[in-house]
């Protein structure tokens, strides 16, 4: 009965094991084909980087919409908006930096 338990525990431990692969290999593959509609897309890479920001910004406002919309405590939604707002602070100053490098 003893060896019964261990054998389940660690073949549940593979499985997961085997689950997170299987994920993150698939994570890379769909990051490698937007990467690839992306550059085939943008012929400079200044087009590229402009689009990477575009998309990263558009994450960031879904982001801290889904949040704030999703619970609906006063409380959570206070401290889901200080988050947003941080977020939001840090896409300017991201802003303000790449603007100073031209």
């Amino acid at each position: 009965m003893k060896y019964m338990f261990i054998a389940t525990v660690l073949l549940a431990v593979v499985a997961l094991i085997a689950c997170f692969s299987i994920a993150a290999s698939l994570m890379a593959k769909r990051a490698e084909r937007i990467e690839s509609v992306i550059e085939s897309n943008y012929s400079t890479p200044e087009q590229l980087e402009i689009e990477m920001e575009r998309i990263v910004d558009r994450t960031i406002k879904r982001h801290c919409a889904y949040r704030l919309r999703k619970e609906s405590s006063i409380d959570n939604n206070r401290r889901r908006s200080i988050e947003c707002t941080r977020l939001w602070l840090l896409y300017q100053e991201r802003e303000l930096s790449r603007e100073s490098w031209r």
